[in-house]
This record gives structure tokens, sequence and C-alpha cells, in this order.
């Protein structure tokens, strides 16, 4: 009987600090959410990602482009000059400019955020080559495997001279779903988001911007680091498969 009660007294402390993370958690988003921030964020892809994403930034008061190639994705938001957000996170959040025109969501950006499949980075970097302007910060939410490396070979290919710092995310900071041409819910923000760059030594300078953005950001040490840590392949691939 003394192990068993031993073993209900760990469950018990388990348990509370399960709950005391969670609660600790929730008031780093909060606080996330009163903090003003001057940075300028473009996001290049308005799925369910990149909405996601520009409905936390418009209510943390980060002023926010989004960008698709779809005029759907970006219709709605455009006339509501914003977005209905819902869960972890609630209110209106303002969206500066949803475009389907590039070069008008990257000009004057502190960071672009990418968030489509890695399957259109390549045509991502031929459209974002000739725009990029020198002292801007790209980063691949997320990655996938070897996205940094692919998008620098394609800039490098491409002609680009601008001097952009590039980096890239183990895995997407959200999940949730969009409700409407104007509506998204957030369903959670993950704990701790690996941040990398190419080359590695912009890594801390690249995840403290990241981290401006988004609180959960830490520095990975290079991008072997968040390509091997990416769950994409962990956890679609075997589904695709099972079909």
């Amino acid at each position: 009987r003394i192990p068993t009660a031993v073993n209900c007294g760990n469950s018990v402390r388990r348990k509370q600090s399960v709950i005391i993370e969670k609660i600790l958690h929730h008031i780093e988003l909060q606080k996330a959410m009163t903090t003003h921030s001057d940075l300028v964020v473009a996001i290049v892809g308005a799925g369910i990602g990149g909405t996601e994403l520009a409905g936390y930034l418009g209510l943390n008061r980060q002023r926010v482009r989004l960008h698709d190639v779809r005029p759907e994705a970006v219709s709605g938001i455009r006339d509501r000059s914003g977005l209905e957000v819902s869960g972890i996170a609630s209110g209106f959040a303002p969206i500066e400019r949803a475009t389907t025109d590039l070069a008008e969501a990257l000009d004057g950006a502190t960071l672009i955020a990418i968030t489509t499949l890695n399957n259109d980075h390549q045509v991502v970097a031929a459209a974002l080559a000739p725009l990029l302007q020198s002292g801007q910060t790209i980063c691949l939410m997320p990655g996938y495997v070897g996205g940094a490396l692919q998008l620098r070979h394609s800039l490098d290919e491409l002609g680009c001279r601008a001097e952009v710092k590039l980096g890239e995310m183990d895995n997407f900071p959200f999940t949730g779903e969009i409700l409407g041409p104007a509506a998204v819910r957030l369903a959670s923000l993950k704990r701790r988001l690996q941040v990398s760059a190419l080359p590695a030594a912009d890594g801390p300078a690249v995840a403290e911007l990241i981290r401006r953005a988004l609180p959960p950001a830490v520095p990975a040490a290079n991008v072997f680091q968040t390509g091997l840590a990416t769950m994409n392949p962990v956890l679609h691939v075997p589904g695709m498969l099972g079909n």
C-alpha cells in the first residue's frame, strides 16, 4: 500500500505541474497580446497556417500584410480590413493589407513569413527575388526538410543581390481552422518553436526577431536541427501511405 500511495502522490504532483505550466503559458500569451511592436510582417500564403498567423499577429497589434495568389483567399479579409479571431485569443485583428500583389505586401516589411507548402517554395523564391530589400528577414514557417537550403540556392540562382537574413522554423506555430472568408479559430500555440538560420551565425538574431512576434521562439543550432525536428513527415506520411 505504501508504494501505491507514493505513486498516487507522484501522479498528483505531475498533474499539478502540467496545470501550472498551462497557466503560465496562457499568461505569456496574454502578455504578448498586450505588447505593441514596431514589426511589419508580410505573410506569404493565406492558407490555414498563414491566416492563423495573421490573426494572432493582428491581435498582437503588429502591422500585418497577408498575400496569396488566390483572390478568394484574401478578398474577404481585405473587404473587412481584418479577421475575426476566436479560440485561445479572441477579437478583431486588423490586417493592414490583404492582397494578391506581392510587391504591395513586401514593401517596407521587416519580417517575411513564408507559410506556403514546401512544394511552392521555388515558385515563391522566383516571385521574391526581384522584390527583396536589404535588411529584411525571411522565415520559412515551417522549413520542412531543407527548406532554407533550397530557398537560398534558388535566390542565388535567380541573381538576388539583396542582403537578407534567411531562417526557418521547425514546425508551424498554431493549430486551428479557417471559419469563413474573414474568420479564423486559433486552437493552440505550440510551447516551443525552434528557429535556425542559414548561415547558422545569423541564428540568434533571426530567432530574436521571430520571438518579438511569437514568444515561444527559441534559437536552434542550425538548419539540420530544425529539419530533423519537423513533425510533418512523422504525422502526415504514415496517414497518406495508410490510405
